[in-house]
């Protein structure tokens, strides 16, 4: 009796590779700057509200209203490098600007994994006390 075994085809798509990348929010006193980086911290796009012409005078530039825009010409990156999950870098105070960032994000379908934040300290350390004078 001879039995004719036939192999089931398996297809192993496996755990789907998430992609995943920083961004760094920096606010100034007149623009807003967003910069997309990889994980191994090289920089993919750095946008900012003057590039993306939210308007020609500092109080425009430096609205939370910018951000909408900012990330809105951000998208395109997200969709090419396939990024659904980021991680923050906040060199700024938690302000009504990151929950804009927040917002518009989650709006285009991107997970945040974490914050964190960014703390610029001197090479050389903290200037000391000046000596008091009698």
């Amino acid at each position: 009796m001879i039995k004719i075994v036939e192999k089931k085809k398996k297809f192993f798509l496996g755990r789907r590779r998430v992609k995943r990348a920083l961004v760094v929010f920096k606010r100034t006193h007149s623009n807003i700057f967003i910069t997309l980086l990889d994980l191994k911290k090289k920089v993919i796009i750095c946008k900012s509200s003057g590039i993306v012409k939210v308007g020609d005078s500092k109080k425009k530039k430096i609205a939370p209203q910018a951000i909408e825009k900012i990330v809105k010409a951000l998208s395109s990156y997200f969709y090419l490098y396939k990024i659904s999950i980021v991680s923050i870098l906040l060199k700024v105070r938690v302000s009504v600007h990151v929950l804009n960032l927040m917002r518009e994000l989650s709006r285009y379908g991107i997970k945040i994994r974490s914050f964190v934040d960014v703390k610029r300290v001197p090479h050389n350390g903290l200037r000391g006390r000046n000596l008091r004078r009698i």
